[in-house]
């Protein structure tokens, strides 16, 4: 097999080829941000949910990495949109007041 064909069949990152080997365009998530739109093989792109939002895992990052995956590149992961977190929109001083109101009714 030449040199040529081999680097043909591999289709990942080859320096000794010359060929640089690249994942699909990732979608920007609803409500969060992507650190870089590279997307060339062994990037690692940080998925950040925006202020009172919140992955479907509960976390606010994800990263994902662009990997060689049986002769072609994909990303290891997909990018889940970020979803409202809800305790982050509770109004606590109106909920204190509340409390300080049912307190108030139940001793008097």
């Amino acid at each position: 097999m030449s040199e040529e064909s081999n680097c043909n069949e591999l289709r990942i990152h080859c320096m000794l080829c010359g060929t640089v080997q690249y994942c699909e365009k990732l979608e920007l998530p609803f409500n969060g941000t992507l650190d870089t739109e590279d997307v060339v093989y062994s990037t690692v792109v940080n998925v950040t949910c925006d202020c009172g939002f919140i992955l479907p895992d509960g976390n606010l990052t994800q990263f994902v990495e662009c990997i060689d995956a049986n002769y072609s590149v994909i990303w290891n992961d997909t990018v889940d949109n970020c979803q409202r977190n809800y305790l982050y929109f509770i109004d606590f001083s109106r909920y204190h007041s509340y409390m300080l109101l049912y307190r108030n009714y139940k001793l008097a």
